[in-house]
């Protein structure tokens, strides 16, 4: 299960949610802030790619590939542990 790493704090945006870390911050997008407000609710990951799938209109491969690919990501930047 990922969640927000220490000292990440974010804010939801009109248009997507701005995500704050010692680096400096980041805005994410839908659907990317979709996987960021997921995860930061404590869902799991297979939650996260349920739910992704009709929030965000994807067929099963894709999400599973966004969040997949999200959370390296962000783990890589920092933002996220897990």
């Amino acid at each position: 299960m990922y969640k927000p790493a220490a000292g990440v704090r974010w804010t939801v945006e009109r248009e997507g949610v701005q995500v704050y870390f010692a680096g400096g911050a980041v805005f994410l997008r839908y659907p990317q802030a979709a996987v960021w407000d997921l995860l930061a609710r404590g869902q799991t990951v297979d939650e996260a790619i349920r739910k992704l799938r009709f929030i965000a209109a994807l067929d099963p491969q894709a999400a599973t590939q966004l969040v997949t690919d999200e959370c390296r990501q962000w783990c890589g930047q920092g933002l996220l542990d897990g």
